[in-house]
């Protein structure tokens, strides 16, 4: 058994370096040593068993991801960047709690019996269909006090609780947890939060502008994640080279751009233009006449998503094409030589 378990581990680690991405690489390096770990303290051989198996299958799964299988490498793109697994968990914890909200309990006697509290970071992820998966539709604001799932009889002032009595508040307690439970779990955590300041038409997701707006960030706040995910995907037309004669003129050698280099294969690129699609980006807009700021979910320009429309995939103008353009609207055409190709259409052949 030791000897299994030492080779599977030195044939995850070589799987682990073809991986595409340097943030791929890295959490499967840690989660190869967490997973193996755990299978080595365990001392029951059943559950060892059992373990081992797992870890067997998402060896294979990132083999499949290396060899071009598109199921696969979506699986490994969810389990690096918190869509599921322990890492979304992680990432959902700080905003299920609000500090700021401390609701009477249901059962005056039971202090665990206060209800669930949907914090603003969580009210604009359930609300927005940006950010619910596929299945799941955005929820209506009537529901975060009053679940669907629980009957008109918690209400005293309804009829239902004059007619039937009202209702339990053990039962009470439970479904509200439930439907909390049920409907954060159709949620896609955000990476960070974006700070966004209309009064300089700036956004930022450091650390230090979320202290400076007094809000909360979330577990990658500053991590340059989510942009990092946008330079692999690059923009939809990179940048022009730069000619010769251009280079000549500049009296440079060579001229280096600062831009980020986009990766070189489109399928990988594509793969990450879906996951931006399940990557919501919570914006809090701090607002200059309010004492608070609102939150709100969008999506990046560069996503791609059947249910969305896409963004304009068009070049951006150079000042060559700015100066050509400018010059074809103050001259005629004649005169930069372009020759009229409209001639008279002719008859058709066979007619008269």
């Amino acid at each position: 058994m030791p000897g299994t378990i030492s080779s599977l581990y030195r044939s995850y680690l070589r799987l682990v370096k073809n991986l595409p991405h340097e943030h791929l690489r890295i959490f499967f390096r840690i989660k190869a040593g967490d997973d193996f770990r755990a299978v080595i303290n365990t001392k029951k051989s059943p559950l060892q068993q059992r373990k081992l198996k797992r870890v067997s299958k998402d060896l294979n799964r990132i083999k499949k991801a290396c060899e071009g299988c598109t199921d696969a490498f979506d699986y490994v793109l969810d389990l690096a960047y918190g869509r599921k697994g322990k890492m979304k968990w992680e990432l959902m914890k700080p905003i299920l709690t609000d500090p700021n909200a401390n609701p009477p309990p249901i059962i005056p006697s039971v202090s665990k019996s206060r209800p669930p509290v949907f914090s603003k970071e969580l009210t604009a992820l359930v609300t927005s269909e940006y950010s619910r998966v596929r299945s799941a539709a955005p929820l209506r604001q009537r529901y975060l006090t009053f679940p669907p799932n629980l009957s008109l009889r918690a209400d005293p002032s309804s009829s239902e609780a004059h007619t039937l009595g009202p209702l339990s508040k053990r039962l009470e307690v439970n479904f509200r947890w439930r439907y909390f439970t049920r409907v954060w779990k159709k949620v896609y955590p955000p990476l960070n939060v974006f700070i966004r300041d209309p009064s300089t038409a700036t956004e930022s997701s450091s650390q230090e502008a979320a202290s400076s707006a007094n809000i909360r960030g979330v577990c990658l706040q500053g991590s340059n994640i989510f942009e990092a995910i946008e330079n692999v995907v690059g923009k939809p037309y990179p940048k022009r080279q730069t000619t010769c004669r251009e280079r000549k003129s500049t009296r440079r050698d060579k001229v280096y751009s600062m831009e980020p280099v986009r990766h070189p294969s489109r399928w990988v690129r594509r793969r990450y233009q879906r996951l931006l699609g399940r990557l919501p980006a919570l914006i809090y807009r701090q607002d200059a006449n309010a004492a608070t700021g609102s939150y709100r979910v969008e999506l990046s320009a560069m996503s791609l998503l059947n249910a969305l429309p896409r963004p304009l995939r068009q070049p951006e103008v150079d000042p060559d094409t700015l100066a050509w353009y400018e010059l074809s609207k103050s001259e005629p055409s004649s005169k930069l030589g372009v020759r009229n190709t409209c001639t008279t259409p002719s008859h058709n052949r066979g007619t008269a």
